[in-house]
C-alpha cells in the first residue's frame, strides 16, 4: 500500500495501512529505502517464537554501501530499549496481530516507531533478532531522523524523544 505523506501524518498513514493489511506479517519500508533480496524470507524464518524481529542494515549513498549497522544489543527489554535504542527501525518485522491490536500514536511528529516499540515491550511483546542484512537505507539530508543535520531540528527531535522515554520509565 502506497500512502502519501501529504494526506496525513506518518502515524495516521501507517495506521490506515494496518487496517487494510490482510497478511500474517507487516513490514514497513520508507519510500527512499530498499529491502535486501532475502529480507522477507529471513524475517519470516527468524520471527518464529517472537512477535517482532529486527536485524542488520546497510547505509547507501549514490548506490554504494557507505557503512553497515549490526546492533550490539540483539535481545532486549524495556529498560535496555530506553537506555540503548540499538534497533534499526527499517529492519523491524511485525506479526500482523501485534499491530492490529497496537497502533501508532498519531499525535507524534517524530519517533513514532520508537514509542510503539516501547509500548509493545511494556506489554511483554517478545522481540527477537535476525542475523541478516534486511535493508538498504539511503543516506541524505532530507531524512526525518538522523540524516537531517539541522541543529535546531535535532534539538527539537531529541527533546521529543526524551519526553517519550519519560512516559515509559519503570
Amino acid at each position: 500500500i502506497l500512502l502519501s505523506k501529504a494526506d496525513a501524518g506518518v502515524g495516521t498513514n501507517i495506521n490506515r495501512a494496518i487496517e487494510v493489511a490482510t497478511g500474517d506479517y507487516i513490514k514497513f519500508i520508507p519510500e527512499d529505502d530498499m529491502l535486501t533480496r532475502n529480507c522477507i524470507s529471513d524475517s519470516v524464518e527468524a520471527i518464529k517464537g517472537y512477535d517482532v524481529i529486527h536485524g542488520n542494515a546497510h547505509y547507501i549513498k549514490d548506490g554504494a554501501v557507505v557503512k553497515s549497522f549490526v546492533p550490539d544489543l540483539k535481545e532486549f527489554d524495556l529498560n535496555k530499549m530506553l537506555t540503548t535504542n540499538r534497533v534499526h527501525g527499517g529492519t523491524l518485522f511485525y506479526k500482523a496481530s501485534v499491530l492490529k491490536e497496537n497502533r501508532f500514536d498519531e499525535s507524534l511528529w517524530t519517533a513514532e516507531e520508537y514509542e510503539l516499540n516501547l509500548r509493545l515491550l511494556k506489554q511483554g511483546i517478545k522481540f527477537g533478532y535476525c542475523d541478516s542484512f534486511l535493508t538498504y537505507n539511503r543516506v541524505h539530508g532530507l531524512q526525518k531522523s538522523v540524516g537531517n543535520k539541522e541543529i535546531e531540528y535535532q534539538r527539537k527531535r531529541t527533546k521529543e524523544i526524551e519526553r517519550i522515554k519519560r512516559m515509559y520509565w519503570i
